[in-house]
């Protein structure tokens, strides 16, 4: 909602009393969810790495890649919080819609999608509901349109029991000579119009993503319904379309609708746009002017032609079984003019509509984190962790199989899957046609995040990428969802500054730029916040697909070595927190020249056989990523070392475990680039052994795929 503020500033503009079509207009255009007025001085941190791989970066609808030659991978993530909550399914499902045809309009075809969600207590039924209405909106849409969704996380804390975090990301691949951008061109140019009908669902969607939630209110008119049929066949059509010469420029029509995909193709061209309101094809006849342009009906792409090529693209169009319509031109006078039944209904400044907020200055406040950091906790004097402890991480809701999720998933809809969802903690595709593959991963924690923003935000983006060459790959890019509270609250908008620094630093040691991503903030009600959670979305190329990794433990007898570090700080991590219920601690510093190394020892590992498989520790510590390897391979391992709870449970950047029959090679190499080695233990058996504890591998499959199965099955 415009505030004051804002009303006097457009008033003074226009020099009349703005009408109702121009506060819809500028309404969705100056929320926080369109103009990112907010984060807009902190972002332009990103963007600074210069690589020849970077075709398309920060600006645009998806990040873009250079591959090879011939080649180019783009790269979005983006949020749904607000509508998933709201309405689960339509939130969940029309945010995949969103960010596929923001892939599609950089001229690259879809070919896969990671999800990263976050939900409240999943033992509260309200909660519950969420959840499987998120992951069956999710796997219907994706599913419905043929593209795989191949990767994700699933996370749950009290934290987010009044905001659900629903974010998605997508990969596209397209020739670089089809790559298309969000312009309008020369004066002369033709707008098209195609895809689904327009109707009412959605109007005022930006705006409601751009507020805080109210006890009580009812906001499911704000949520846009999705039609993933129509938008398989907009994929299709648009493939077609861009092979086509006289093509300028593609936008999806998403957040705002009309109101301002065409004001900012203008502005990025330096030119205005006439809209003719009356041939938009409309699915509710009695629309006003105001509610067409502010519309956020889904399944619907902006084309920008040269004049006399039209009929060749509504002739795909029509093929395709599309609505399509010419609804205006691109004109030489700097204005947004939008006519209706033959007279001007309004005429605004486009570099008014797109840039004319006032920029906020808001307060910052480092808070009080006394709480978490000076606590006292006392961690039990076990050399190992004890049966019980296992059985705990196993089963938590956090640490334990999501197969729950993912199996909803069509992951092998277009056949390029090689890592599937479960069989590692990344996912790995190849590119038909080459020996190349494409490694992703998705990883986020807030509750690091809560405790230290920015050395959490530094965590994430390296373990984020640990996962990356423990397939085998190249870091080449990062995408990121930046979920927050309300940045009017000075100690939220330190935390945003604080993890926008933190993402930066480790982007530009580690020289992964950030390409794309999303600003969500408002993700709080009266009676609550969020933690801080950046989501970092990563892309990594690999040179050579010829041998799948191996999943799990390999070979009966080969050593399971811990390369990185061996202890540091374990703040934040699900060991405090499952075992004595609290978040805590002081978050590790990431040292990023060693972590560097140790990326690049990994991917050599994997890429020249040295290992049969490698895994980050992550999430639950040491104990999770070798029982997860153990579960994954079958095969279970012995461990004699003497080691306390916090070096088997707690978090922190800069481990991998590598499975190897060359130890002696191993440890050469990695001591040459001066990294830290501890062979942990021998794989084979029928048990899972760390000391004097054990337990038989059987079991921990069955208690590790338990949980979430039997809490949905409930």
């Amino acid at each position: 909602m415009l505030k004051k503020e804002e009303l006097k500033i457009i008033r003074e503009k226009l020099k009349r009393d703005p009408k109702k079509i121009d506060i819809a207009i500028f309404d969705v255009a100056w929320s926080e969810h369109c103009s990112y007025k907010s984060s807009k001085r902190f972002l332009k941190h990103f963007g600074k790495i210069k690589s020849p791989r970077i075709l398309s970066g920060v600006g645009e609808n998806a990040g873009v890649i250079r591959i090879n030659d011939e080649l180019a991978l783009s790269f979005k993530i983006e949020s749904h919080n607000h509508p998933s909550h709201i309405d689960p399914f339509n939130g969940a499902a029309t945010g995949v819609g969103g960010i596929v045809r923001d892939i599609l309009a950089m001229g690259t075809r879809p070919v896969a999608i990671m999800d990263s969600l976050r939900f409240g207590n999943p033992e509260n039924e309200h909660i519950k509901r969420i959840f499987e209405g998120v992951v069956s909106g999710i796997s219907s849409y994706g599913n419905s349109i043929g593209v795989p969704t191949v990767c994700g996380e699933t996370f749950f804390d009290e934290s987010y029991n009044d905001n659900t975090l629903v974010n998605v990301a997508c990969l596209g691949i397209g020739k670089i000579e089809h790559l298309k951008s969000a312009v309008a061109g020369r004066p002369g140019n033709t707008v098209l119009l195609a895809g689904a009908l327009t109707g009412r669902d959605g109007i005022g969607g930006a705006s409601f993503a751009s507020e805080t939630f109210k006890e009580g209110e009812d906001r499911r008119s704000s949520v846009q319904i999705g039609d993933p049929f129509m938008e398989k066949l907009l994929i299709e059509a648009t493939m077609e379309v861009i092979e086509l010469d006289g093509l300028i420029g593609m936008q999806d029509l998403g957040a705002g609708g009309l109101s301002t995909t065409l004001p900012e193709m203008a502005y990025k061209s330096n030119v205005g746009i006439e809209l003719e309101l009356d041939r938009v094809p409309l699915r509710e006849k009695d629309m006003e002017p105001w509610e067409i342009v502010a519309s956020e009906s889904q399944e619907r792409m902006i084309y920008i032609v040269r004049p006399g090529t039209e009929e060749r693209f509504l002739n795909i169009f029509k093929k395709y079984g599309l609505y399509h319509a010419i609804i205006g031109k691109v004109i030489k006078e700097k204005v947004f003019r939008i006519k209706y039944r033959g007279k001007i209904a309004t005429e605004l400044p486009v570099d008014f509509i797109v840039s004319g907020y006032k920029e906020p200055y808001l307060e910052i406040k480092k808070p009080d984190n006394t709480v978490y950091t000076s606590r006292t906790i006392k961690i039990r004097d076990h050399d190992t962790p004890n049966r019980e402890t296992l059985l705990k991480m196993l089963t938590h809701y956090n640490t334990s199989a999501k197969d729950w999720v993912f199996t909803q998933y069509d992951h092998m809809v277009q056949i390029n899957t090689v890592v599937r969802p479960g069989e590692h903690d990344g996912a790995l595709l190849r590119i038909k046609g080459t020996d190349l593959g494409i490694a992703l991963s998705v990883y986020g924690n807030g509750r690091m995040c809560e405790i230290d923003p920015k050395n959490g935000a530094i965590n994430t983006v390296c373990q984020a990428a640990e996962t990356i060459v423990s397939l085998g790959a190249d870091p080449v890019a990062i995408t990121d969802g930046l979920n927050f509270a309300s940045p009017e609250n000075p100690e939220v908008y330190y935390s945003f500054r604080e993890v926008v620094l933190g993402i930066k630093e480790a982007s530009d040691k580690l020289e992964i730029p950030v390409i794309s991503g999303n600003v969500s903030f408002y993700n709080e009600s009266e009676k609550s916040r969020i933690f801080p959670t950046p989501i970092i979305g990563m892309v990594g190329i690999r040179e050579n697909l010829k041998r799948k990794p191996q999943i799990g433990f390999a070979r009966e007898g080969s050593k399971i070595i811990l390369l990185g570090k061996q202890k540091d700080e374990f703040g934040g991590s699900e060991y405090l927190k499952i075992l004595y219920g609290i978040t805590a601690g002081k978050v590790a510093t990431c040292n990023l020249e060693y972590e560097k190394r140790l990326l690049e020892l990994v991917k050599n590992l994997v890429l020249t056989d040295t290992v049969y498989m490698a895994l980050p520790v992550k999430r639950g510590g040491l104990i999770m990523a070798l029982l997860k390897s153990a579960i994954r391979g079958r095969k279970g391992f012995h461990s004699n070392l003497k080691e306390d709870e916090i070096f088997w449970l707690g978090e922190w950047p800069s481990r991998v475990i590598v499975e190897t029959s060359n130890v002696e090679e191993v440890l050469q190499l990695s001591a040459d680039l001066s990294i830290d080695t501890l062979v942990i233990g021998t794989v084979g058996g029928t048990e899972i052994r760390i000391g004097n504890t054990y337990i038989h591998l059987e079991e921990a499959r069955e208690n590790y795929f338990k949980t979430i199965s039997e809490l949905m099955d409930a």
